[in-house]
């Protein structure tokens, strides 16, 4: 996966914009089965504009934001061949995030599904991938975008390559509520 540059502005001791800093963002969670998330930037609230890169930097990668917290970061989606295939339990990769409680507790209709209390824009900067809901599935290619609502959802790769996503997390309250279509 890519060095993703990044660079943050910010304003001097005399209230003048500056680039503050511009350098690879190096927060990184690697995955079993060859996922990783590089997290490019989060804030802790929706003034948040103190943080210094090696704040961001130092703190560990969570697998999603709280309430009005924000993520904006890089994630790779290996082939479903590699990732499942090797005998990866879902237990397992969602433990490795600190995210069990986030796992679909229903039978699933792939071992990824799980559900985020964050409103997500997905952005497939390469590959392709199946974006999986409780009831059907719609395939995403380069430069398509999802917006992902607070759903159960899991990510599905079945191709040969490597799928990298840019994803910007914005955390709402864990409470699932029916969308506009009046569908749960």
């Amino acid at each position: 996966m890519t060095a993703y540059r990044r660079i943050l502005t910010g304003v001097d001791a005399k209230g003048r914009s500056v680039i503050e800093h511009d350098g690879a963002a190096s927060a990184v969670l690697d995955t079993p089965g060859g996922g990783r998330i590089v997290e490019v930037w989060r804030t802790a609230g929706s003034s948040d504009l103190a943080s210094s890169a090696q704040q961001v930097d130092d703190a560990p990668v969570t697998f999603a934001p709280g309430p009005v917290q924000t993520s904006c970061r890089i994630v790779r989606i290996p082939p479903d061949s590699q990732r499942w295939g090797s005998g990866l339990k879902a237990s397992d990769l969602f433990a490795s995030m600190g995210a069990m409680r986030n796992m679909s507790s229903e039978a699933p209709r792939h071992p990824g599904m799980h559900l985020t209390p964050t409103f997500d824009y997905v952005y497939v900067m390469r590959g392709e991938i199946v974006a999986v809901m409780e009831e059907g599935e719609t395939r995403l290619s380069s430069g398509d975008v999802l917006v992902q609502r607070a759903t159960v959802h899991a990510w599905k790769n079945e191709t040969a390559t490597d799928t990298e996503m840019f994803v910007v997390m914005i955390g709402v309250p864990a409470k699932r509520s029916a969308s506009p279509s009046g569908k749960a």
